[in-house]
């Protein structure tokens, strides 16, 4: 709230902060979206809801362009991602049966899966379960995958 206030202080624009606290939800703090919003705000009001429908399109745009140097292997990730988006979060053994339930046995790519995708910084890992690490993209994800 802090960094969105005085942003928009630093600019001359009066921002209520019950529109900034909806932005902190939907964003969930992450600082790229949060100034993504102040920018856009900046350049001419809009609703949150539009701002955050923009900054999906472009985190999906990203996920889609990395997922293409999987090859064959780009259907999976992309189950293991709806999978964990529709959970929220999500431990080893749901994501396997979830990819396995929808396209057929994995063996053992599922590590490299999940390796690969926190590495690229799409997921978090915190204590065995695996969550998408932007909300923009879990929002996307959920709609449109």
């Amino acid at each position: 709230m802090d960094f969105l206030r005085r942003g928009f202080e630093q600019v001359g624009m009066k921002v209520e902060d019950s529109l900034l606290e909806e932005a902190r939800g939907r964003f969930d703090g992450i600082i790229g979206w949060l100034t993504y919003f102040g920018l856009s705000m900046i350049n001419g009001k809009e609703p949150v809801e539009s701002i955050e429908k923009r900054a999906s399109k472009l985190a999906v745009s990203e996920l889609e362009h990395a997922l293409r140097i999987y090859g064959v292997a780009e259907s999976r990730y992309r189950e293991a991602l709806k999978i964990i988006a529709t959970l929220g979060h999500a431990r080893w053994t749901q994501i396997k049966r979830g990819i396995e339930a929808r396209i057929g046995k994995i063996y053992s790519s599922l590590c490299s899966i999940l390796s690969n995708l926190v590495d690229s910084g799409f997921l978090e890992k915190t204590e065995e379960r695996y969550k998408i690490a932007d909300p923009a993209l879990r929002s996307v994800i959920l709609r449109y995958w």
